[in-house]
């Protein structure tokens, strides 16, 4: 996702604090406390609240009663004028930080949501020279009256440098009416005690050889890999091929599928720029519009080649944005000859992100229109490949994770093509996603993203429903072909290239688990293999050379190590809480230690353990089913900021922040992740402790 590609899908959701301070420029003087918080007093608009000139024409704004309000609720009702940037129809006031300075608050709302408009209540804390402090705090209703009562907290204490915060309510959409009421700003009586950093603490975790979960499925550890920019380093321009060192870590790490060409470069792909002699390929635009242009290097037989040297598999993304079937069939037939026989098993998938408003491609389009290409696109390729398998795309929203313009897409999608498809191609695993420049403390944003997946695991949860509900006995799959640690995409957010970090490992090491524990996912692609910039999973080194990012090596350490079946695993210990940052919502009771475990085919066990305290290790008492030695591998580190020492690529003409970091900043080029090997002796229970923010793999013996 590139930076005005982000930025475009904020909306009202995360980004309305910023444009609703000019909204408040009429009261100077931020009021010592909230006003006309329940709305009781009438008026247009009520006092207390402000209504921004940009916005007044964006819909109606009435006091009325409805259910669950308490006497009168504000009620919003947007037109089709009201777009989403950054002045929605709305109100907001100013009011003093300093009565919340060093305590925790909440923010309280009931808020409801009809006929596609959902009510969104906000809070920014701003500091003395008027810039946002942290990431707002937001709450949604999208539910039909009564009203719903709300909570949120702040996930730290309110900073000294707070001088105002701005509170504002507004609705999203441009039909129906947003209600909300009793808004009220919660402080806790006093600053709360933390907690002594570092304190060991213990975690209990059980294995159930006898409970099946069903089978380790091998395309889970899939990759991306973009054609652009000699494939981001894929191509090593200086030796006219495939670059050794790169494809040496992709293999080591077990990748086993290959997405190409994209993701977002995918619908404005012409599969014929990248055959025959390399040097007659044009150069070619990355997309419509875009000025920088890359030769086409790599094309279809350079991919082929990756992957069979790899021994990975092929998915391969058509172009549905300015494509045509005919061109989808010539492609499918070049593949298909130059697969062979025992080759790379292909798939492909139909488009990337066209159901995205402001999509790369500037090709997004509306579900039935997408339903008509998809069908047409299946057609011409199943004449020189009937036995072609196809992946649909799709995404249901949930929480601020928002990318799909079209509430819909998914079941409109499915009930038109779940007879001819094969499964559903999802991004929803991206995090933490950090809009602007400024995202909070290290400490939140990282909670936060490893609290993440829980939320990716719920929506998993509902596309599997969806399926089930469309697919009418056949079995459709989920496959989540873009993921992984996404921290911003503005170089002046000091988060910018956390992607590398110790604690984007663990992030990775969290999401996988959720794919393992959802059945339905059959394959997943992180985003992506490597990158110039700021989000690939090889790094590249001081110099020259490339390394393993700690994401990478989590990958590994579950590639390399499960296998067989998925077994039973139980975990008792503390539980941590996350957000809201970024696009990342609020998650309660996250488990500080998760554990995943496979019986192998010979009777070994393989058990991949995580620690996802920021600060404190875990001691971990594993219980097994009968006596088994064997090691642990652990990939640790001295902070979750710490790194390979990788490096970006100097940009003429851009800067970048200075990178966040805990406590101090990370020395530079210096690589800081420790992978360290521990026998461990036969027993029915095995103790060892995991550092902080750590990934361990277990590998034990069969049982005599």
């Amino acid at each position: 996702m590139r930076k005005r590609r982000l930025l475009a899908l904020v909306g009202a959701g995360a980004l309305a604090a910023l444009g609703l301070a000019v909204l408040v420029t009429a009261q100077p003087v931020p009021a010592e406390s909230l006003a006309n918080p329940g709305f009781e007093e009438p008026g247009s608009p009520p006092p207390g609240w402000s209504l921004e000139e940009a916005a007044a024409g964006k819909g109606r704004i009435v006091l009325v009663p409805v259910p669950g309000a308490t006497g009168h609720a504000l009620a919003l009702s947007p037109n089709a004028s009201n777009t989403g940037g950054d002045k929605p129809l709305g109100l907001g006031q100013l009011v003093s930080a300093a009565q919340w300075r060093g305590r925790r608050i909440s923010i309280r709302a009931k808020l409801a949501g009809e006929g596609g408009a959902t009510a969104i209540l906000g809070f920014a804390l701003i500091d003395g020279k008027g810039a946002l402090i942290g990431a707002p705090l937001t709450l949604r209703g999208a539910e039909p009256p009564p009203l719903a009562l709300q909570t949120l907290p702040l996930d730290e204490p309110v900073p000294e440098s707070a001088q105002s915060a701005i509170l504002f309510v507004t609705a999203e959409g441009r039909s129906g009416t947003a209600y909300a009421d009793d808004i009220a700003i919660l402080a806790a009586p006093e600053a709360a005690a933390a907690a002594a950093p570092g304190t060991q603490f213990r975690a209990t975790v059980s294995l159930k050889p006898d409970e099946d979960l069903g089978p380790v499925r091998r395309a889970l550890f899939g990759t991306n890999v973009e054609w652009i920019r000699n494939a981001q380093g894929l191509w090593n321009p200086a030796t006219d091929s495939l670059d050794t060192q790169m494809l040496d870590l992709a293999k080591a790490a077990g990748v086993s599928v290959l997405r190409f060409p994209g993701g977002g470069w995918s619908d404005a792909y012409d599969w014929r720029n990248g055959i025959g002699p390399r040097a007659a390929r044009p150069k070619a635009p990355h997309a419509p519009g875009e000025p920088e242009q890359s030769p086409n290097v790599l094309g279809t037989d350079e991919i082929v080649e990756a992957a069979r040297r790899i021994g990975a598999d092929l998915l391969l993304t058509l172009n549905l944005g300015d494509g045509t079937p005919e061109l989808a069939a010539g492609w499918a037939e070049y593949v298909r000859k130059a697969v062979g026989e025992g080759g790379p098993r292909v798939t492909w998938e139909l488009g990337n992100e066209l159901y995205m408003q402001n999509d790369i491609s500037h090709r997004q389009t509306d579900p039935k229109t997408y339903v008509a290409r998809a069908r047409a696109t299946m057609a011409a390729v199943r004449k020189v490949d009937p036995q072609a398998r196809f992946y649909a795309i799709g995404l249901e929203n949930y929480g601020r994770y928002r990318f799909n313009a079209h509430p819909g897409w998914n079941d409109i999608v499915l009930r038109e093509l779940a007879a001819e498809i094969d499964g559903l191609a999802i991004h929803d695993a991206y995090a933490p996603l950090l809009p602007g420049a400024e995202a909070g403390s290290p400490a939140s944003v990282y909670r936060a993203m490893l609290a993440a997946p829980a939320n990716i695991a719920a929506n998993l949860a509902t596309t599997t429903r969806q399926l089930e509900k469309a697919e009418g006995g056949r079995k459709l799959v989920l496959a989540v072909t873009e993921w992984g640690p996404l921290f911003a995409v503005d170089p002046k957010n000091p988060f910018f290239d956390h992607v590398k970090t110790l604690g984007s490992g663990v992030f990775a090491a969290r999401t996988l688990n959720a794919f393992l524990r959802a059945p339905r996912v059959a394959e997943a692609e992180f985003f992506k293999l490597s990158d110039l910039l700021n989000a690939g999973w090889i790094g590249r080194k001081p110099g020259s050379g490339y390394a393993a990012t700690p994401a990478l090596e989590a990958l590994r350490l579950y590639a390399r190590t499960l296998s067989g079946r998925l077994v039973g695993t139980r975990v008792e210990g503390p539980t941590f809480s996350g957000g809201p940052v970024g696009f990342i919502d609020r998650v309660e009771g996250a488990p500080t230690v998760e554990a995943v475990a496979a019986l192998r085919a010979d009777g070994s066990l393989a058990v991949v353990l995580s620690n996802a305290s920021l600060d404190a290790p875990a001691e971990i008492d594993l219980t097994l089913d009968r006596a088994r030695g064997g090691e642990a591998e652990i990939l640790s580190g001295p902070a979750p900021d710490a790194t390979r020492g990788t490096v970006m690529i100097e940009v003429p003409g851009l800067s970048f922040a200075e990178p966040a970091h805990f406590g101090v900043p990370r020395p530079r080029g210096t690589d800081e992740i420790t992978l360290k090997t521990e026998t461990l002796a036969p027993g029915t229970r095995l103790r060892l402790v995991l550092p902080p923010a750590s990934v361990a793999a277990l590998r034990l013996e069969a049982a005599p």
